[in-house]
């Protein structure tokens, strides 16, 4: 039987980052024509709870804050912490995410069936640049992430392709079965069959969520 709480959260765009008519604001030029992501039909599920960072750090200062957010205090060497929940076959990843500088982002850390795993990163380059490791779909939008303000970012793993979103609205649309997503060294986790988080500058998790499309996932503890 589940332990986990369903999760009922909505975000509104207002309250998670700065689009204006659809694109992203500043820059100077014209905001990006981007595909609305489509919301899935399925249970989601809080897993900020299911963290203990005493246990699930792999690296940096991570603290659960009374709020029910999670922290990272620490800066250099790609802080990361385990999410301890095996998702299902297709899911939703989101992290609801602000940082009061930028440098080099957050990447949120998935497994593949072939028992490695694949990352996003967003907000790299002082918060314009974003990637899927692997897919060479790396692309770079002024002001894409701005500081001291949330920002929802989700990934979207199905059976044929992932899509990797900003505030409901598609960066990445890659056709794929995960063979070709790779990681790195620095986002490397010791347990490779649950999801991850990582950044590499102090950063506040205002929520992790998981929503389950296809199959169930699990909690490992």
């Amino acid at each position: 039987m589940r332990r986990y709480c369903l999760l009922l959260f909505v975000v509104a765009f207002a309250g998670v980052g700065c689009f204006k008519g659809g694109g992203f604001g500043g820059g100077g030029g014209p905001a990006p024509e981007l595909e609305v992501m489509q919301k899935p039909n399925g249970k989601s599920y809080d897993l900020i709870p299911t963290i203990d960072p005493k246990t699930d750090t792999v690296g940096g200062e991570w603290v659960a804050l009374a709020n029910g957010e999670l922290r990272c205090n620490s800066g250099g060497g790609v802080p990361r912490i385990h999410v301890p929940y095996v998702p299902p076959q297709e899911y939703d990843f989101t992290v609801v995410f602000s940082q009061p500088k930028l440098r080099n982002g957050i990447s949120l850390i998935m497994p593949k069936p072939d028992g490695n795993q694949f990352f996003w990163a967003i907000g790299f380059g002082n918060g314009t640049e974003y990637g899927l490791q692997g897919a060479n779909k790396n692309g770079k939008i002024p002001d894409l992430i701005k500081a001291n303000a949330k920002y929802q970012t989700t990934v979207q793993v199905r059976r044929d392709g992932v899509k990797c979103c900003i505030n409901g609205r598609v960066l990445t649309d890659h056709r794929t079965n995960l063979a070709d997503l790779q990681s790195d060294g620095w986002r490397d986790m010791p347990n490779k069959k649950v999801l991850g988080v990582a950044c590499d500058d102090p950063t506040t998790f205002h929520v992790i969520r998981i929503t389950e499309v296809t199959g169930a996932g699990a909690r490992i503890r």
